[in-house]
């Protein structure tokens, strides 16, 4: 399993990928659109968590995870 932290604003996040482990295994910015999400969500190919640091737009952000069946904590 996979940890996401995601400090999310208008047109991009930045986004920590976390293992089982607490092995940082990606940090960086992507934006925030479904498309780089699926691509991040494809490449580790395992079951995520996230969190996201609550913000004016959690809402939309919230609800793209959603979509990809990445869970929110």
């Amino acid at each position: 399993m996979y940890y996401l932290g995601i400090d999310h604003h208008k047109r991009y996040s930045q986004v920590a990928v976390v293992d089982e482990k607490g092995t940082v295994r990606a940090n960086g910015k992507i934006t925030n659109e479904k498309k780089a999400f699926t691509l991040l969500k494809e490449y580790y190919k395992e079951p995520y968590r996230a969190v996201i640091e609550a913000g004016r737009n959690w809402g939309m952000m919230y609800d793209l995870l959603e979509e990809l069946d990445i869970k929110t904590v």
